[in-house]
């Protein structure tokens, strides 16, 4: 499903719901300015058809659309994909987070450090990842385990 993503730039972060089939397959055109550099820049040999945007939303409150994106090719394996969380400054993005071994991911309404709290799904459970003032944890099971699924 490819959607233009000038659709999503002012999506709730209380209703978005990430999963598998929920992502966007975006080419490098259709990511705002900046983040395909910012996504080469980190993730080397990775091509467009590799990437899909999971989430264009506001994680900081700061009122500019940041982005979580799944990241496939040699950043996937049999444990889930991993998920690049970019903040949006003002010479394009850049990385905060690399999280890895995801099934899921969703955009929580509290928040930790000024960043939202994300949820997440891997083999073991799910999580909640709390944003430590730096960086969000590099897997969900560094994450508080959760009850209840994205």
């Amino acid at each position: 499903m490819q959607i233009q993503l000038r659709y999503f730039h002012k999506i709730c972060i209380g209703i978005l719901v990430l999963a598998g089939n929920s992502v966007l397959r975006a080419s490098e055109a259709d990511l705002p300015k900046g983040l395909w550099e910012e996504i080469r820049a980190n993730y080397q040999d990775i091509k467009p058809d590799q990437v899909d945007v999971i989430s264009l939303a506001d994680l900081n409150g700061d009122g500019k659309s940041d982005a979580i994106m799944q990241i496939a090719g040699g950043y996937a394996g049999s444990c889930g994909f991993t998920a690049g969380i970019f903040k949006k400054v003002p010479a394009g993005y850049k990385l905060v987070s690399d999280i890895a071994c995801v099934s899921k991911i969703a955009v929580d309404k509290k928040s930790t450090n000024g960043w939202v709290d994300l949820l997440a799904s891997s083999r073991e459970g799910y999580f909640r990842l709390s944003f430590n003032g730096r960086a969000y944890p590099d897997s969900p099971m560094a994450g508080k385990r959760e009850k209840r699924t994205p």
